[in-house]
């Protein structure tokens, strides 16, 4: 069996959301230091200003390659499954429906949890993504809320506190889904795995008796 299809991006996506990790670390104690020590804090402006205009950079190219991802990750689950029920087109097209698409974006990890757990050598995992991926969730929408709210208030009129309350949820955010994508990637590489033994296993020759 060749190699896993979503083996490259889940690489390239593990790689930069372990460097969002570091810049959302950055960015809440940055934050922290404008409120707590403002006069260091401005030794600091510029620097803050790159850091946040990198990670609106990185979180956009995340979204990105989230969707082919998506793709490629049922791509495996359909060479992997004969009866898996979300062909790769479904799994990225429906999330440009409109309304539907918020029922679609809870979908795809339920019907992934759902599978990895009832799969023996994923079992593990499966639990794992179940138990974080609605928390995952919560935090996405919590935090396109506070987003979007920052986006129409005048920078005077936020406080700090929700400074530092929008960079915890966003570098929670990231992690979670740092774990998410180890998960699936380890189920994906245990399925292949098992598969590859089945295939390889001779075949028992039937036995006849006199």
């Amino acid at each position: 069996m060749n190699k896993l299809r979503s083996e490259s991006v889940s690489n390239i996506l593990s790689i930069i959301l372990k460097v969002t990790i570091v810049l959302a670390s950055v960015a809440l104690i940055n934050t922290a230091l404008f409120d707590a020590a403002p006069e260091v804090y401005e030794y600091l402006f510029r620097f803050d200003q790159a850091v946040i205009l990198l990670l609106t950079f990185l979180y956009y190219i995340l979204l990105v390659l989230y969707l082919i991802w998506v793709y490629q990750v049922h791509v495996d689950f359909n060479n992997l499954f004969l009866d898996y029920p979300i062909t790769p087109g479904k799994a990225v097209g429906f999330y440009f429906i409109p309304i539907f698409n918020f029922y679609w974006f809870l979908n795809i990890p339920m019907k992934i949890s759902n599978k990895l757990k009832h799969e023996p050598v994923t079992a593990d995992d499966g639990k794992r993504f179940s138990a974080m991926w609605p928390f995952a969730m919560g935090l996405y929408f919590f935090n396109s809320f506070i987003d979007n709210y920052i986006s129409r208030t005048h920078p005077l009129d936020i406080s700090n506190e929700l400074w530092l309350v929008s960079d915890l949820v966003f570098l929670t955010l990231m992690i979670l889904s740092f774990l998410l994508l180890k998960a699936v990637t380890n189920s994906l590489q245990q399925l292949k795995a098992s598969k590859e033994d089945l295939e390889q296993q001779p075949e028992e020759e039937p036995s006849f008796k006199a």
